[in-house]
């Protein structure tokens, strides 16, 4: 029954039915990434206060953290507050998939289409996959750090740092994951429900 609503509101209305899809996924995949990394902090914390005892100040957090290396340490205030979800955050990434990821791979999906043309079906999945790898990864993940780092306030600064200091090392890890996936994408998925796969493969992805 859900499929087939599905299936219907992508007929009627292709963009919209992908971009309410990614929204929903990369929220919830924020979610999910969030409650890991608040059962990683909890225990750190206890190992932390195991060792130090009970009259150490409070674990730093943002020790050896290229971002975070000229800050004050972490008070306790701010340790309790990375204990909980940062619904602002899991916002900010339903926002990007909403407005930026659903409608960037909606059309790249069908340009690609339209680009390769060879009926070879080996040759055609190596030139799309080839294709996303070097001409729409590195994009995708560029635009997506500009506009998550508008979004979250840090302006053309943060957008400088994060370009300079993720995005090479983000196109490389996506090297490793998504052409793999892809193969299944591009020689079995129909276009329409690629942004969907995509979506799905997303939350191992983050």
């Amino acid at each position: 029954m859900a499929w087939r609503f599905y299936k219907y509101c992508l007929e009627k209305r292709p963009l919209l039915t992908k971009a309410c899809t990614s929204c929903f996924m990369m929220t919830s995949s924020d979610a999910m990434v969030q409650q890991y990394e608040i059962y990683k902090k909890k225990e750190i914390m206890n190992e932390y206060e195991e060792k130090a005892g009970p009259d150490a100040p409070p674990v730093n957090f943002q020790s050896g953290c290229p971002v975070n290396v000229n800050s004050p340490p972490s008070t306790e205030q701010d340790n309790e507050k990375m204990l909980h979800h940062d619904f602002a955050r899991s916002a900010q990434i339903g926002t990007i998939g909403f407005l930026y990821s659903a409608p960037l791979s909606h059309f790249w999906y069908q340009i690609m289409e339209r680009t390769v043309t060879t009926r070879v079906t080996t040759l055609a999945l190596a030139s799309k996959i080839a294709m996303d790898a070097v001409l729409f990864t590195p994009i995708a993940i560029g635009g997506y750090f500009v506009f998550r780092t508008f979004l979250e306030g840090k302006g053309l600064s943060g957008v400088q740092w994060k370009l300079e200091n993720k995005w090479a090392s983000a196109v490389q890890a996506s090297w490793y994951f998504w052409p793999a996936c892809n193969v299944i994408n591009f020689s079995l998925i129909p276009t329409p429900y690629r942004v969907l796969y995509n979506n799905v493969f997303s939350l191992g992805w983050n």
